[in-house]
């Protein structure tokens, strides 16, 4: 047959090949399809502690389809007090492993309760890990809430830096409450493939971190 209206003709044939139904603006995507497009946030894993040593992530880094990932922290709260919690990548994809070399990071803070003031701080260098926010508190409404951007290594000399940014806010362990946002870097030619999130002492009592893959291009499946 003959389409007069090439638009239409597309559209149809993407309703009878991978969609169950199309009305007016609707779409509704058939069992077994997802429908994604560049720039969209696919969760890809998710755990909420239970007074666990750490909270591991391995293999989700796919190159192919994601350009950087997405992980947000809600209300993270250690078993011990005035902590601080810890980052490390990770390699090795299902049977993964911690990255070990210089954690370089630098950022800068504010807090919004009183008159203690903002800052900035760099040149935070710290051997085989990194830190995402420190004097956490364990008591009531003492807990730690952010998101973090990961553009990790792939393995290529030529793109050899994992880059993460940031930010968190927080009651600390002495009641005031912080803003902070930081950049943290790692140059290793290791591809990266999973993250690590620990406490600096005791366990991590409660709290979810989720991570969703930010799609490079629209992709019918």
């Amino acid at each position: 047959y003959q389409c007069l209206w090439k638009f239409k003709c597309i559209m149809s044939q993407l309703n009878v090949d991978t969609l169950a139904s199309q009305t007016g603006t609707t779409i509704s995507v058939a069992s077994g399809h997802t429908l994604t497009g560049a720039g969209n946030l696919i969760k890809l894993a998710s755990t909420t502690a239970s007074n666990d040593t750490a909270l591991i992530f391995d293999n989700f880094v796919d190159l192919t389809t994601y350009s950087h990932y997405k992980i947000v922290f809600d209300r993270l709260k250690p078993s011990s007090d005035n902590v601080s919690f810890n980052f490390k990548f990770r390699s090795g994809g299902a049977s993964g492993s911690n990255i070990t070399g210089t954690y370089n990071q630098g950022g800068d803070y504010v807090y919004v309760d009183h008159s203690n003031g903002y800052g900035t701080f760099g040149n935070n260098s710290i051997s085989d890990y990194q830190v995402y926010d420190n004097n956490v508190g364990s008591g009531t409404g003492e807990a730690v809430m952010g998101e973090a951007m990961l553009f990790p290594a792939t393995g290529d000399t030529n793109k050899n830096v994992t880059a993460m940014t940031h930010y968190n806010m927080k009651q600390r362990s002495d009641d005031t409450m912080r803003y902070i946002h930081r950049a943290t870097f790692l140059e290793n030619t290791t591809a990266v493939t999973g993250f690590n999130f620990y406490a600096s002492s005791g366990n991590i009592a409660s709290g979810t971190i989720r991570i969703y893959g930010v799609a490079k291009w629209v992709n019918l499946m």
